[in-house]
């Protein structure tokens, strides 16, 4: 059979039907065809669970059901499962009724042969996984939009507190405008990288990468372990590690050519499917950097965002020999488990789960 499908079952309760049916299968079928037979719609619903079926061809004249209730019965048993109505009743109405309850094709008895039911099977395997793939899609969209408009008025939220912080701290107005500017290109960024990733978590090394400086990726080394970070709590990360490498870029390490930066993180599993994770942040080879004022917008926005939205804490130390920090935050596990599943779900119907490093460095 040049079809997919390994395993038929028949249900049916006429023995020479069962038997011409199965000589039509193997006039087609290859060495790996497996047929199963029951009698009776009470035998046949439980051999769906304990089973393995590709396609299910269905009497609906059955001692023990009749009509369309027969089929009724079989769908809610196996909704993903392409079932073709095979019955010795000429009746376009129930055909046609039989269609829009859930039947991928319908067939009268007399009337076909060994190629017509092998295309009939193959035809309806694949329009049940066209059925499948569409309500996958409509199901994403939905997922899609509701985030979406979840972040929104997260970012939304998130630049009214921003603006409120930074207005009371700056006296200059052009200042104020760089910024605010720097600041909203960062959430920007992080927006971007949820959109292209279907607003799914995101490896760690790929949110540092996007937020580096093009000429400063030379200078960094990352190392550590591979992390996804959940979608709700990556913008606040990354305004973090913006202020991070924003410093770093105006008076440390990334201000000189020779200047280096080592990122380096370890998680720890711990109960709840919350994760702890320990990064720090190493800068040699710049120069010395003042201890800054703890007044300060960008101190500001570190403690409140680790604090309230990474529930951790943040060291953050300017010996002579460069800016040395410490980030200790917790990560809910469950909603990257929750997201890794629906990552599959989109990868198994082609959707694009996110972009690699390198794509992201040429964007």
């Amino acid at each position: 059979m040049s079809v997919c499908a390994t395993s038929v079952l028949i249900v049916e309760d006429n023995p020479g039907d069962v038997r011409l049916i199965e000589e039509m299968l193997r006039e087609t079928g290859g060495p790996d065809l497996r047929t199963l037979n029951a009698d009776a719609l009470a035998q046949g619903l439980p051999m769906l669970r304990e089973e393995t079926v590709d396609v299910v061809l269905l009497d609906l004249g059955l001692p023990d059901s009749q009509g369309l209730d027969t089929l009724a019965q079989t769908v809610a048993a196996a909704p993903l499962l392409p079932i073709i109505v095979l019955t010795g009743r000429d009746d376009e109405k129930l055909a046609m009724d039989s269609l829009r309850n859930g039947a991928q094709d319908y067939l009268t008895k007399g009337r076909i042969d060994g190629p017509v039911l092998d295309r009939a099977i193959r035809y309806a395997i694949e329009r049940k996984r066209n059925e499948e793939a569409l309500h996958a899609a409509a199901e994403h969209q939905r997922l899609l939009l509701s985030e979406l408009d979840h972040r929104v008025r997260n970012n939304l939220a998130s630049l009214l507190g921003l603006i409120e912080i930074s207005h009371e701290r700056y006296d200059n107005v052009d200042a104020f405008a760089v910024s605010m500017r720097q600041r909203v290109q960062m959430i920007a960024t992080v927006h971007t990288l949820l959109s292209r990733s279907n607003w799914l978590p995101l490896p760690l090394e790929n949110l540092i990468a996007a937020l580096l400086p093009p000429g400063a990726i030379d200078q960094v080394e990352i190392a550590g372990p591979a992390l996804q970070v959940p979608v709700r709590q990556m913008p606040a990360l990354g305004m973090v590690l913006h202020e991070f490498i924003t410093n770093s870029t105006k008076y440390g390490s990334l201000s000189v050519r020779d200047g280096e930066l080592r990122i380096q993180w370890e998680s720890v599993p711990l109960e709840d499917d919350v994760v702890r994770i320990t990064l720090e942040w190493c800068e040699r080879g710049g120069p010395k950097i003042d201890q800054p004022h703890h007044s300060g917008v960008g101190m500001s926005l570190i403690d409140g965002l680790v604090n309230s939205e990474l529930q951790g804490e943040v060291t953050m130390s300017f010996p002579p020999g460069g800016a040395h920090h410490r980030l200790v935050i917790t990560l809910d596990a469950r909603e990257v488990e929750v997201n890794s599943q629906r990552a599959a779900i989109l990868k198994r119907y082609g959707f694009s789960t996110g972009r690699s490093q390198t794509d992201l460095h040429d964007s």
